[in-house]
Formats: structure tokens, C-alpha cells, sequence
């Protein structure tokens, strides 16, 4: 860890700067606790260190390069930002209902900005060109809802020469998440098993961690439009996708790696149920259907219902 501290003076503001490693996370988070101790808010740690291992999380989880935790008070409270260095891996509130919320409750990431929402009373993200702060004030007063976001997108690529469009018709809501879901709990697997004996060999891990890193760009433009899609009450929803050849190559080998995983390791997240691997095969098939000039198609996979409303269903 790194630390530098602000020249206005000994309380403005306070950064440190960390290594994407499991252990980074308490480490940023006492450095946060300490800081509050410090500054007698101590009615605002426990807050304060749920936010900051939540932050953290994400940014060791989705970006693996060093982030930066910044400490400042903010009016009658506190103001905690996390940069990073992943402008187009835009986090997304999990939601707390809808048509995938089973799914999304049952799993072990993804979840950390429900945690945020509900504690904030001011959170959002800004980007640049080549960065990302994540922020959120605290002042210890809770809101009887999570607080909405406050985005700001300032992060816009060029167009590239091997850019095309998309369009995929009907996606089944819960497929799109639990594809999303088990990607994320593949990566916390590995990243936990790297801590002793890595389960996957370095030449796996690294072709994962670049096909996660190359694919992000589709992979969670279709996680965030499900998210959504879900917190409204829909079973299925359209993705319009502007990207490049190069982005699909990569998820499109990221999922047949994902497949292989899955024979080859005993991990047991990179197992894939039938109605992920299914809708993996179509969108291989349809992504390359397109690209050779056909109109989109309409998903024929079944968009199934959430277990409670499929069971009233039935009776």
C-alpha cells in the first residue's frame, strides 16, 4: 500500500493506493476505519467499512490493476471514491426485484452496490478516458430505498475499423443474468484459488483474465440491459450492440473456453447449466449469422419465469 496525503491540510483528504490482491481489500478498508476513528465519525465506520470492501471488491474483481481509495469528509460526513483504471467496466446495482432477483440473491458477487445503495446518501460514478471513481457519501442517515445513482460518462471511443452492429431479439432475461453470474463466480473461484495452490494453470488463468478483459465491452452491455430488463418485470428484452469484430472474436472464445473449463477443472462455478449453455450456442450461431449479412432472429430459447410465479402459474 501506498499512501499519499493531501497538502491542503491533514483532514481534506487521504489517498492510499493498492495492489489487486484478495488482501488489499481489508487492508483498504482498515486504512478507511482508521482514518474515521481518527476524525471521531465513529458513528459512520461500520457504513464505511461495508462501502469500501464493497468498492474494492469490485475494482480487485473486474479491473485487476491498482486502484486508488481516497478518504475525505463531506459536510456532516464522509465522502469515499475508488479509482480505477476500467472506464468501460461500468458497475450495475444488482436488483432487489423483479423477474431474475432469485438469481441474483443466490449468488456470491455482484451484489456489493445493494449494499452502497442502501447505505448512501449520495452515490454514483464518473469516467474519463482512461479512468473510472466510483463514490459514495455517507452521513449516517439510511433511506427507506436504495439511492439511485449519480452517473456521469465522460469516456467515448472512436470508431474503429472493424466496427459493427448487432442486434439480438428476445433474450431471455434469466439465461442473460445467470450466464453473467457464473462468468463472476468462475473469476472469484480462480482469483481464491490463486491465493494457495491455483487450480487452473497459468496458461489458463491468463488466457481467462485477457478474454474477460477483451470481451468486456459485450459481455456486460448485455448484463446491464438484463439487469434492467429484470428490475421492470420483463422476461425478455432486446440488445442493440455497437462493437468491434475483434470484441466478439473474444466472447465468443471466452465462451468456448468457458466450456472447456468446465470439462477440464473441478471448479464448481464453471460448471454451466443447460439454459446457459444454450444460450451460449445462440448467440455463437446468430452472432455469426449476422455478420454474414442475415436480419436479426427472434431468441426461440424459453424465457422462464422466477420459481414463485412459475409455481402460481401452474396452479
Amino acid at each position: 500500500m501506498t499512501r499519499t496525503v493531501s497538502l491542503m491540510d491533514s483532514t481534506t483528504a487521504h489517498s492510499a493506493s493498492f495492489e489487486p490482491t484478495l488482501a488489499s481489500g481489508p487492508q483498504a478498508r482498515r486504512f478507511v476505519v482508521a482514518l474515521l476513528k481518527e476524525w471521531m465519525l465513529d458513528d459512520l465506520v461500520d457504513d464505511a467499512a461495508l462501502c469500501v470492501t464493497e468498492l474494492s471488491t469490485n475494482a480487485i474483481h473486474h479491473t485487476r490493476d491498482r486502484f486508488i481509495v481516497t478518504v475525505r469528509p463531506a459536510g456532516p460526513g464522509v465522502r469515499i471514491e475508488v479509482l480505477d483504471n476500467a472506464p468501460d467496466q461500468l458497475p450495475a446495482t444488482v436488483p432487489s426485484r423483479g423477474t431474475a432477483v432469485d438469481l441474483t440473491k443466490s449468488g456470491t458477487t455482484g451484489r456489493g452496490l445493494q449494499i452502497v445503495a442502501a447505505v448512501a446518501s449520495r452515490w454514483g460514478f464518473t469516467t474519463t478516458t482512461h479512468s473510472k471513481h466510483v463514490w459514495v457519501e455517507l452521513t449516517g442517515e439510511h433511506s427507506d430505498q436504495p439511492v439511485s445513482p449519480m452517473i456521469t460518462i465522460g469516456h467515448h471511443r472512436p470508431p474503429a475499423p472493424d466496427q459493427v452492429t448487432l442486434c439480438f431479439v428476445g433474450l431471455p432475461v434469466r439465461s442473460v443474468v445467470a450466464s453473467g453470474i457464473q462468468v463472476d463466480e468462475l473469476v472469484r473461484d480462480v482469483q481464491l484459488h490463486q491465493v494457495g495452490d491455483s487450480a487452473l494453470d497459468a496458461g489458463d488463468s491468463d488466457r481467462l483474465f485477457d478474454l474477460l478483459d477483451h470481451s468486456a465491452d459485450v459481455r456486460f452491455a448485455g448484463r446491464h440491459a438484463a439487469m434492467r430488463a429484470g428490475a421492470a418485470g420483463r422476461t425478455r428484452f432486446d440488445l442493440d450492440l455497437v462493437t468491434t469484430l475483434s470484441t466478439v472474436r473474444s466472447a465468443g472464445e471466452l465462451r468456448k473456453l468457458l466450456g472447456e473449463l468446465s470439462d477440464r477443472y473441478s471448479l464448481f462455478s464453471a460448471s454451466v447449466d443447460q439454459e446457459v449453455a444454450a444460450l451460449r450456442e445462440w448467440l455463437t450461431v446468430e452472432t455469426l449469422s449476422q455478420l454474414s449479412g442475415a436480419d436479426p432472429r427472434m431468441c426461440p430459447l424459453d424465457a422462464p419465469l422466477p420459481p414463485a410465479e412459475a409455481t402460481a402459474a401452474g396452479t
